[in-house]
Order: structure tokens, then sequence, then C-alpha cells
């Protein structure tokens, strides 16, 4: 077995390499016949599976080494398939009272926060008078409007918020969705910049204030800005301080998988039936810990109901409820800029058992279409 072990080693090196490199290797030196490196290749490729098929058979009991002949196998310290205890990262808040999914929803209303006028002059490019923090924002507040309206016609009304404003540009995206009934939340460290642990934004509260007259808003617009870290709050929020439960949130403070970890579960554990919440920066090449953070959410939060609708501009947008996530998988599925299939693999973008969007690789859009699309949304 161990002599097995080395020949497939070997020859697994040798044909890595030389399937790698061999093509390098006819371009460089046109000399060497091409036939030849497609001989070497095979012959490599026969040894390897000749020497996979010795390890396997030796594997199975066939072949058994005298020094382990008698020795017991060591029993696994997971008893019948279960998980250690020890699951969650010391670093991490685990919300032990997390509340349910709620069905209490705001009042119902058709009269906007934000005027018409003026939430279509700040898609119009009025949110470039906010410096940029979380990237590209167009789509993003496109599916945002799009949703929300959706979700008004079903007749969910909450509160809408995004932990991690730096200087509110996509704070303004949620915000000219919300209608007069709807709560207005926000949470940054501000000025409290020892508490930005990752250095991921320089927030400021006067600059948010600032932005917001962009679509005619003012600070007594805003129900509660809190000021302090999200690991700060507590999983109970709406009930602590008095407000519907989220119909739409944005998570984009802290970056490490502890602190995304935490902002998740001030999200969906705040968050009502059909909700909505955006993650930022997942998969971001270099803050990292944002993904890890989702997957730990994901298999170690307190709740299983994450269903990921669209991939768009760096934003992964979720639901909390399986029907829902049909209904606003179909509304976005009809933009043209979306695709469903596009894993050569599998043929399907899927993650916790549901097919979720992504905005095609080659799709370039100016401008102006977002805006028209984006207006004509608003103006529905």
């Amino acid at each position: 077995p161990r002599l097995a072990q080395r020949v497939h080693s070997i020859f697994t090196i040798y044909r890595f390499n030389l399937l790698l490199h061999s093509n390098l290797i006819m371009n460089a030196n046109r000399r060497i016949d091409s036939t030849v490196v497609f001989v070497v290749v095979i012959v490599v490729c026969v040894f390897t599976n000749i020497s996979s098929l010795i390890l396997w058979y030796s594997s199975t009991g066939n072949i058994i080494p005298s020094q382990l002949a008698d020795k017991p196998i060591p029993e696994s310290p997971l008893k019948s398939g279960t998980l250690s205890s020890n699951k969650i990262p010391v670093t991490h808040r685990f919300a032990d009272v997390c509340p349910p999914a709620g069905t209490i929803y705001a009042p119902s209303s058709d009269v906007r926060k934000v005027s018409l006028d003026q939430a279509v002059s700040f898609v119009k490019g009025g949110y470039n008078l906010m410096q940029m923090g979380s990237g590209d924002i167009r789509l993003p507040g496109l599916a945002a409007a799009l949703l929300s309206k959706l979700q008004h016609e079903r007749g969910i009304f909450g509160s809408v918020a995004e932990l991690g404003v730096h200087h509110g540009r996509f704070t303004g995206c949620l915000f000219i969705t919300a209608m007069t009934t709807e709560k207005l939340i926000v949470a940054d460290v501000f000025d409290q910049q020892s508490k930005n642990l990752d250095s991921s934004g320089l927030g400021s509260r006067q600059h948010f204030v600032e932005g917001m007259k962009s679509y005619g808003m003012t600070e007594s617009d805003v129900f509660l800005i809190y000021t302090g870290s999200t690991d700060e709050l507590p999983f109970d929020w709406h009930r602590k301080s008095n407000f519907e439960q989220f119909r739409l949130i944005s998570v984009d403070a802290g970056h490490t998988d502890a602190l995304t970890f935490n902002d998740l579960e001030i999200a969906f554990c705040n968050l009502l039936v059909g909700g909505l919440v955006f993650l930022d920066d997942w998969f971001h090449g270099h803050w990292f810990g944002v993904t890890e953070g989702y997957f730990q959410f994901q298999s170690l939060g307190p709740t299983k109901s994450i269903f990921p609708i669209a991939w768009i501009a760096g934003k992964i947008v979720f639901t909390n409820d399986h029907d829902y996530h049909k209904l606003y998988y179909n509304k976005l599925n009809s933009l043209p800029m979306f695709v469903s299939h596009a894993l050569w693999l599998t043929n399907k973008n899927q993650m916790n058992g549901v097919e979720f969007l992504r905005v095609a690789d080659d799709y370039i859009i100016s401008d102006e279409e977002v805006w028209n699309m984006w207006t004509e949304v608003l103006s529905g």
C-alpha cells in the first residue's frame, strides 16, 4: 500500500504537470513532435490509473499491512452522525433569542415618503452627490425598487434599514422605496472609528444626513439612527426599539466573519415573512470574511430559511420564505440583465436548495438604460 501510494502520487503529479504544460512545450519548441508529447501523456495517465486501482484494492482490506493488521480501528469522536456541540467560533455571538419571521406588518399606504420627482432625480444620477461606499448601486437599486413594489402589492409593509451606511448612497436606494407608514432605520459606527475593527469604511453621520437632501429627506425622517457597533445590538432589536420588523434591510457593516455572522442574525431575527436582505461584498476579492461569515451563518445560524434570489453587482439578496422566493425570482428574471443558467458544470446557480439569478457576465448597460428602467418601476 505504501508503494502504491507513492507510485500513485508521483504519477498524478507528473500527469498534472504534463497536461498543464504540454501545450506550452509544443508552442515554445516546435522541434518537439506533438505526437511524442501525446504518447508520453497517455503512458503517464495509464500508469496513474493502474496505481489508483492498486491503491483502491489495498484500501478494501485485501492487502493489509502486517503492522496494522492487529490494531483496532479508532472510534469516531462523533456518535451516530451528530455534530460536535462546539460548532460556533468563540468570536461569534449566537442569537439565543431569535424572534421568528413576523406577520405583523406596518399599516398599508400608497403615499411615498419621497416624492416621485425627488426619487427620479436621485436615480438619474442624484446619488453621485454622495461618496461611493459599496460599489455600483444602479442594478441593486433597480432590483430593490422592483421587489419593493411587489412587496407592497402583496401587502408587505415594514421597516426599511441599512447596517453600515458609510455616506448613504445605497441607503438612499432603499429609502426611496418606503411608504409613509414604514419606519427608516440605520446603524453605523460613524465617528466611533475605534469600533471599526476591519477598517472597512469611514462613515460619517454628517455626510449621511447631508446626502439625504439629494432625495428630499432630513434627519427627522429617520426613525432611528444608531451609532455604534452592530455587535452591541440586541437580537430582538425591533422589540427593544419599538419598530415593525424589516421589510427590507441591507447588511454592509463589519466585514469579518464574526461581524457578518452577527449582522445576518440581526437582519433575519428582525425580518418579516417575505422580507428581503441585501448582503454586500459577497465573494469580494478583498473582504473574504463576508463570504466566510455568510456560509457559517447558513450552516450554524439560528434559521435555515435563507433563500438566495439574485447576485447583483457584488450584492446578494435573500428572502426567508420559499414561496416568496419563487415570486421574487420570477419577477427579477423578467429583466434582460439576469440569467439563471450560468455555471457550465451544473448549468444552474443553486444554493440552499433553490436557484438564484446573477447578472450576465457579458451584459453591458448604460446609465441611461438603467435610469429609464428604474424610473419606470418607480412610476408604475
